[in-house]
């Protein structure tokens, strides 16, 4: 009975000192190109075929104040964080002038 509990003690001390604790994902580098609407980012990916509807990705974007590129497209620079928090450069952002249609159309129709 002995011999049997310290092979199981053996096993799981074995078995912990093999776990490695996983660390945060570091930032990572991103540029995200979108339309401002209501004060937030939102990147659109258009669909791959014609049946296919336009994907709509709010994004979280700190560091920056959307608010005077509204109803603009524009491109930002920053680190994509864990959580999907994006932090902008405020320097890096670029317009492309107002949003396309059918961006719009997709933003205003996605579920809330």
């Amino acid at each position: 009975m002995r011999r049997l509990w310290l092979c199981g003690a053996v096993a799981v001390v074995a078995c912990l000192v093999g776990v490695q604790f996983a660390e945060a994902s570091r930032p990572v580098p991103r540029t995200i190109t979108g339309c401002v609407l209501n004060g937030r980012l939102y990147s659109v990916q258009k669909g791959t075929s014609a049946d296919r509807s336009p994907v709509v990705y709010p994004m979280n974007v700190q560091g920056i104040n959307l608010t005077p590129y509204e109803g603009q497209k524009v491109q930002v620079q920053g680190s994509l964080l864990p959580g999907d928090r994006f932090h902008a450069d405020p320097r890096s952002i670029r317009t492309f002038g107002p949003c396309d249609s059918e961006s719009k159309r997709a933003i205003s129709g996605r579920r809330r």
